[in-house]
């Protein structure tokens, strides 16, 4: 199994064993996986499971949105 980003540089590279079970777990930082690979004579995938993990940028934006609407709120009804 092989992993490559936008420009077709590999990434990462696990091996596949004959009758072996793999579970890699792939952490990259940002955007920058563009294709995964598996090669062999018979292979099977399941459960496979893609996380996006936010920004922190994005998080400090959504909680200072957030105060911000609570603060219009509060100030309309005095």
């Amino acid at each position: 199994m092989s992993v490559y980003d936008s420009s077709g540089g590999p990434l990462e590279s696990y091996p596949l064993i004959a009758g072996g079970n793999l579970y890699p777990v792939i952490t990259r930082g940002g955007f920058d996986i563009s294709c995964i690979t598996v090669r062999g004579d018979f292979f099977a995938l399941d459960n496979l499971q893609f996380n996006a993990i936010p920004a922190p940028g994005a998080s400090l934006l959504g909680a200072c949105g957030m105060g911000l609407v609570g603060w219009l709120r509060r100030r309309s009804s005095l």
